[in-house]
């Protein structure tokens, strides 16, 4: 489905939606979108191939808990640059196979991934360099970050929970 630049006066609700497309093109893509409610990728929402958020505007949360991304080779969520107003939820059951990609992105809340799972062996699984979080990072209460996978982040911000050590991929 494809939303480049769109236009969103509400919520962008996804809730239990399947995505696919293995091809070249993201499975889904909000690309610069301006989305002035919250973005609901949850519930038994799945997508195999790329979810895109590069660029975006949400004026509310983006929601991701339980929900299934699956892009072994890439990004399965790229949300770099994006811009979101409220909290990030990769959290109870979230499950990543990709590079979970939050690259230089502006979170007004906090960005939650207890219980969720990341996976993308010898690579970044999960990237939040140099992005910018408001509130407090949470990678607790499960956390996983599967066996050779990776964090990098710069911390910007002093609040930071973690019962799990995630590795860090040396620079």
């Amino acid at each position: 489905m494809n939303l480049y630049c769109a236009s969103v006066r509400g919520n962008l609700t996804c809730e239990c939606g399947s995505f696919k497309n293995t091809k070249c093109r993201p499975a889904l893509n909000t690309s610069r979108a301006k989305i002035e409610g919250a973005v609901y990728l949850h519930k038994c929402f799945s997508a195999e191939g790329e979810v895109n958020l590069y660029a975006a505007s949400v004026g509310g949360n983006l929601e991701c808990q339980s929900g299934r991304f699956k892009n072994a080779n890439g990004y399965a969520i790229n949300a770099a640059l994006a811009k979101i107003a409220g909290h990030v939820y990769l959290r109870d059951g979230f499950s990543a196979e990709g590079e979970v990609n939050l690259y230089g992105t502006s979170i007004g809340g906090n960005l939650e991934c207890g219980k969720g799972t990341f996976n993308k062996p010898g690579a970044t699984a999960l990237n939040f360099e140099l992005a910018k979080i408001e509130r407090a990072v949470f990678l607790n209460e499960g956390f996983s970050p599967i066996e050779h996978t990776a964090i990098d982040w710069k911390p910007t911000n002093p609040t930071m929970r973690t019962t799990n050590r995630p590795t860090r991929r040396p620079t």
